[in-house]
């Protein structure tokens, strides 16, 4: 019986080829465009859930009027930071994170523009960005110390274990030696947040006078923390503005 309902159906179909043809199309490109846009969704979903403490980790947004209307920014000030964890007892973790591009030193004739990331200590603590070589406990403990990306190490020290081996970079007037104390996996394409190398950021002092680095006037870069449970962040918020005034 089956078999020939398929007799008859081919039997239509050949008989009207030009009908035919523009539906097999038409369906064709239909399922090739549902398909592009079931893995476009799929990917804009799943941005940033690789990191497991995703959901008790948040970043501080500041509010401020301006003649007379207020606005909003992810940009806050330098010393929030510490700041923040010491006020409340609920933050885990803290981070800093402040992005820029500065020269690297590749050789005697070659030096080239370099992104990066200045982060706190806590940063790798906060965000799952996997570290395969370097000490996770301390790898962002040193000024000079660096962590860079499996792209970069090889950009900069091909095959060679880079470990140890130094780097010269210039954020102020003149280059300064960093250590790699660190190697990362490549950034995946679902994360927010890109860089080639993350510097420790007391290295603020190279790029911000401490007179600007010490100023609740001062905005320059965002602040994430993580929380010992989501269900504190309305506990954090409601002691906001007591800490501002208080500082």
């Amino acid at each position: 019986m089956i078999k020939n309902y398929f007799k008859i159906a081919i039997r239509n179909l050949s008989k009207n080829k030009l009908h035919t043809g523009i539906n097999l199309i038409g369906l064709s490109l239909g399922l090739g465009v549902s398909i592009l846009i079931f893995f476009f969704v799929q990917f804009e979903m799943n941005f940033d859930t690789f990191h497991s403490n995703a959901e008790n980790t948040f970043r501080i947004k500041r509010f401020e009027m301006f003649e007379g209307e207020l606005r909003s920014s992810f940009s806050t000030p330098i010393v929030s930071a510490p700041a923040l964890q010491e006020e409340f007892p609920q933050i885990q973790n803290v981070t800093r994170m402040i992005s820029g591009v500065a020269q690297a030193f590749l050789d005697e004739t070659n030096t080239q523009s370099q992104e990066f990331l200045m982060v706190s200590p806590d940063f790798l603590k906060i965000f799952d960005f996997n570290l395969l070589q370097g000490d996770p406990s301390n790898v962002l403990g040193d000024k000079y110390g660096i962590v860079i990306t499996e792209e970069t190490a090889g950009r900069y020290f091909g095959e060679t274990n880079p470990i140890g081996k130094s780097i010269r970079i210039r954020l102020g007037e003149s280059y300064e030696e960093y250590q790699v104390a660190g190697i990362l996996e490549d950034i995946p394409d679902n994360s927010s947040i890109k860089f080639d190398m993350l510097l420790n950021d007391e290295n603020l002092d190279f790029m911000v006078e401490e007179r600007s680095r010490n100023s609740w006037y001062n905005v320059f870069g965002e602040t994430y923390v993580t929380l010992s449970s989501a269900k504190q962040e309305q506990d954090v918020e409601a002691g906001m503005e007591g800490m501002m005034k208080k500082y």
